[in-house]
């Protein structure tokens, strides 16, 4: 079974597990089971893999898994041409399954590259939210795969914070020997993203403040609006006071970050990203 995946997919980040989804049809790509630990999940699936035609049937079937530290409110997924040059795949649909109880995406949106949806798991009578470790099975249609030779499947994990959904990107971890660390989310879908943001060292040399700033792949981007640093889970820091000028900002005046500890590092756009942006920051230690 491994050496048949093999040829169906190429994968662009983690390797692919143990496939959890036990009902998928027959001709359906298996996805496997897909980790979701913040930032753009990628898998790359061959057209010719596809039943054909699409449209009769899910295309492709996986399992999401919550590695995020948090509960996951909601997913963002876009099936995507790999080149500019190649049509896109278009319509379908996107359900996710989570034992037994089925909700299907309704916002299921055309983009220049493919199509996009965006799953809100707190609605009642649908898919709960995804504990942290938990599981979610997913199915996906298409319509059209367009022409190419392969199409790239995104998924971007999100949850509820006290000011809104947020996508969650990939922590940042800080030392005095790396005290700067990026950040970057290629498919975002909310204005406001979350970050876990760590103090490495294992003893003396608390962080003191933090400078940083947003660039995004193409310019000139929505543009940053304001930033919070707050406890981890969303409670805010007393002290604490942010300074934006453009894309750069600066948090002062916050209790220091011990330690082994960790603060959690929350990015309002000032719209929904148009394209991909890199979070990069900076920590004074004491």
């Amino acid at each position: 079974m491994k050496s048949t995946l093999a040829a169906i997919l190429v994968l662009s980040s983690l390797a692919v597990g143990a496939v959890a989804w036990t009902r998928a049809p027959q001709s359906a790509v298996l996805l496997g089971s897909i980790e979701l630990k913040g930032g753009v999940e990628k898998r790359s699936v061959s057209t010719s893999a596809i039943p054909n035609p699409p449209g009769a049937g899910p295309e492709m079937v996986g399992t999401l898994v919550n590695k995020t530290g948090a509960t996951m409110g909601d997913v963002t997924v876009e099936v995507k041409r790999k080149s500019s040059s190649n049509s896109a795949p278009s319509g379908g649909s996107t359900k996710f399954d989570q034992n037994g109880t089925v909700q299907q995406s309704t916002n299921h949106t055309s983009t220049a590259d493919g199509v996009k949806s965006n799953t809100d798991f707190q609605p009642a009578g649908g898919v709960d939210p995804v504990h942290n470790q938990g599981v979610v099975d997913v199915e996906l249609d298409l319509t059209s795969v367009g022409n190419g030779a392969e199409i790239e499947v995104w998924f971007t994990p999100s949850r509820l914070t006290p000011t809104g959904h947020a996508d969650v990107m990939t922590a940042m971890e800080l030392s005095t020997q790396s005290p700067s660390v990026t950040s970057s989310l290629d498919g975002g879908y909310h204005p406001l993203s979350v970050m876990l943001v760590t103090n490495l060292m294992r003893s003396s040399s608390p962080i003191v403040a933090f400078t940083g700033q947003v660039r995004f792949a193409s310019t000139p981007g929505v543009g940053l609006a304001t930033v919070e640093l707050t406890a981890v889970g969303g409670a805010a820091l007393s002290g604490a006071q942010v300074s934006v000028q453009g894309n750069q900002f600066t948090i002062t005046g916050f209790r220091p970050l011990r330690p082994g500890t960790s603060y959690e590092l929350l990015v309002r756009l000032a719209a929904a990203p148009t394209s991909g942006y890199t979070v990069e920051l900076t920590a004074q230690f004491e």
